[in-house]
C-alpha cells in the first residue's frame, strides 16, 4: 500500500489538482485527507496560510496497476533539434490604471463598509495611476489627524491592488479634495518657515511629516534662494530642517532631493 504524501497549495482544490499532476492520474482516483484548509489572512497580506493535504492513489488502482517499467534514457543526437524547455506558468495579466480602477474601488468600498458611515466612491484610472475619491457626510473620520487615516487607507489599498496585478499600479485616495487643500497649506507653511529662517539667521525645524508632505516642502523650497532643506530622523515620520544660507554660498550648497 503506498504511503501518503503531503502537498501544500493556496487552497484544498489547488492542492488536489497539484497532486493529480504529480501522480499523473485523474483527481477521482486519489485518496486524500485535509490537514489544513489554509487561510487568506487579512486582505491577503497578514496571516496567510497554505492549505495542506495528505494524498495517495486509491488502493484499488494500486492493486491493479502493473509495475512501472524503467525507461531507458533517451539519447538525442546532434542532428536532432533540442526539445523546447517547459512552458513557464502564466503570470497575472498586466492591467493598466483604467482596468485596475474598478478593482481598487471595490477594495476600498469593502474596507469603508466597516466604518458604518454613508459614503460613495468614484474611481478614475489612466496609465499606471488610479485615483479614488470618497464622497459623503461625516467623512472627517476618514481623514484623521493630518490625513493619517486617509494615508492608512491608501497604503492598504495599494498593497492589495499590487498583489493582484503584475504591473505596478499607484493608487491615490482623496475625499472632498483634502489632499489639494493639504498641499496648499504645506506650500504656505514652507514659504513662511523659510522667511523665518532667513530673518533670524538660524535653522527652523518643522514637526515630523510623512514622505508625501516632506516632498511638498522640499519641492517648494528647492529653488528659493537663501535656504536649503534636509530631513532629520528615522522611520516613516521625519522632521524637516530649513537652513538659512548666505547668497554667496547658496549656489554651491547641496539641496535636499525631493522624497
Amino acid at each position: 500500500m503506498p504511503s501518503f504524501e503531503e502537498i501544500e497549495a493556496g487552497s484544498v482544490e489547488e492542492a488536489i489538482k497539484l497532486a493529480s499532476k504529480r501522480f499523473q492520474i485523474a483527481e477521482d482516483k486519489l485518496q486524500y485527507e485535509v490537514i489544513s484548509k489554509g487561510s487568506t489572512g487579512i486582505f491577503g497580506l497578514v496571516g496567510v496560510r497554505k492549505a495542506k493535504i495528505k494524498v495517495r492513489i486509491k488502493d484499488e488502482i494500486c492493486r491493479c496497476e502493473e509495475p512501472r517499467k524503467t525507461l531507458a534514457p533517451v539519447v538525442v543526437s546532434a542532428d536532432e533539434p533540442t526539445p523546447p524547455p517547459p512552458a513557464e506558468p502564466d503570470k497575472p495579466e498586466s492591467k493598466t490604471g483604467e482596468e485596475a480602477a474598478p478593482v481598487a474601488k471595490t477594495i476600498l468600498i469593502n474596507i469603508l463598509s466597516h466604518f458604518q458611515i454613508e459614503n460613495e466612491v468614484s474611481a478614475e484610472g489612466s496609465g499606471s495611476q488610479v485615483h479614488l475619491s470618497i464622497h459623503g457626510s461625516k467623512i472627517g473620520i476618514l481623514i484623521g489627524r493630518k490625513g493619517q487615516t486617509l494615508d492608512a487607507l491608501q497604503y492598504i489599498v495599494n498593497k492589495i491592488i499590487n498583489k493582484t496585478f503584475s504591473e505596478k499600479v499607484k493608487v491615490t485616495i482623496d475625499t472632498e479634495e483634502y489632499r489639494k487643500r493639504r498641499d496648499r497649506t504645506l506650500t504656505d507653511l514652507a514659504l513662511k518657515m523659510s522667511d523665518k529662517a532667513k530673518r533670524i539667521g538660524k535653522p527652523v525645524t518643522i514637526s515630523p511629516m510623512n514622505a508625501h508632505d516632506r516632498r511638498i516642502i522640499h519641492l517648494t523650497l528647492q529653488n528659493i534662494q537663501g535656504v536649503r532643506t534636509k530631513s532629520k530622523g528615522e522611520g516613516l515620520m521625519k522632521k524637516i530642517v530649513i537652513i538659512p544660507q548666505k547668497l554667496s554660498s547658496d549656489k554651491s550648497a547641496p539641496q535636499q532631493p525631493a522624497e
